[in-house]
């Protein structure tokens, strides 16, 4: 871990974190087959079909959204408000 990393407070929870967690959406091929007289589904080569993209960034404590953009989160964890009005 980098030294001297400041530690920001989730707007939501409080709790003290150094980072956030990405989530994405990302769909992928399944074949379906008859094994044994079962239907069986494998995910087909890791394949990506389609990437939505981002879906956001999240509080590692408490699940909640932060933003879904990545200049705001790099901000929101240098500790500058990102949810202020402008």
């Amino acid at each position: 871990m980098a030294k001297n990393v400041k530690k920001v407070r989730c707007p939501y929870c409080g709790a003290e974190i150094d980072h956030l967690i990405e989530k994405e959406k990302i769909l992928v091929n399944h074949e379906a087959k008859i094994i044994n007289g079962e239907l069986v589904v494998f995910q087909s080569d890791n394949e990506i079909v389609e990437e939505e993209g981002i879906d956001g960034f999240y509080c590692p404590e408490c699940d909640d959204f932060i933003t879904d953009k990545y200049g705001e989160a790099e901000r929101f964890l240098l500790g500058e408000d990102i949810f202020k009005e402008e």
